[in-house]
């Protein structure tokens, strides 16, 4: 009755522990690997960032604050 009142149409796979030990996993109680970042240039104001892309040379790299006004504008 629980699952079709919410509008599930499948019943659970996982028992209640096994998801809730799931849920703590992925919510970061495990050793989550840390992104690598790569330090930049801005194209627009020249100013040193870090990004957590590796840069293409054929595409500009802007810093958050000229990011966002390019962004908005």
């Amino acid at each position: 009755e629980f699952y079709a009142e919410k509008g599930f149409e499948n019943k659970p796979v996982r028992c209640r522990d096994c998801r809730d030990k799931r849920r703590r996993s992925r919510d970061g109680e495990g050793a989550r690997e840390q992104r690598q970042m790569f330090t930049v240039v801005c194209a627009e104001c020249g100013k040193e960032t870090e990004v957590p892309f590796e840069p293409k040379n054929d595409r500009p790299v802007y810093c958050r604050d000229c990011f966002q006004a390019k962004k908005n504008a």
